[in-house]
């Protein structure tokens, strides 16, 4: 199936499908241009619609990462010092209280009580005392650990 036209080209075209020859190793510019049509084809059939769709997915699915990413950090580094401020604080309530509760329980079990007096129908000295003590401390450690008095 050969053919023989004349064709005009300017230097640049000249150029250009040499270069496409010796890239893509083709044994002839007659063979380069041929291939450069084939492609044109395949090309101008995907419809213009599925390429931008395509170019859309891509790009959405770069910037989501990205952002997702980018948010993440900084809500990571925002709130960070603050969770672990209130972590400490949960923590040593936490352990103090439960340190309280099996000494109690001690009391409670060597001495036999029987039926004891809830701390809100009759609170004693002793226990307002306390109440104003731990909340003095706990006041102290989340000043000491967040800079505030909230």
């Amino acid at each position: 199936m050969k053919n023989k036209t004349t064709i005009y080209l300017t230097d640049d075209e000249r150029k250009y499908i040499d270069d496409y020859k010796n890239t893509y190793k083709k044994g002839s510019m007659s063979e380069a241009i041929c291939c450069m049509i084939s492609e044109h084809k395949v090309k101008s059939e995907l419809p213009m619609q599925a390429m931008y769709e395509f170019i859309a997915k891509k790009v959405s699915e770069e910037l989501e990462s990205t952002l997702k990413d980018s948010i993440t950090n900084k809500l990571i580094n925002t709130l960070k010092p603050q969770l672990n401020s209130l972590k400490f604080a949960t923590n040593s309530t936490n352990k103090d209280t439960q340190i309280l509760l099996e000494l109690l329980n001690g009391i409670y079990y060597k001495e036999s009580y029987g039926a004891i007096p809830t701390i809100d129908s009759l609170p004693t000295m002793a226990y307002e005392m306390s109440k104003e003590y731990v909340e003095g401390k706990i006041k102290n450690k989340h000043y000491k650990n967040s800079n505030t008095l909230d």
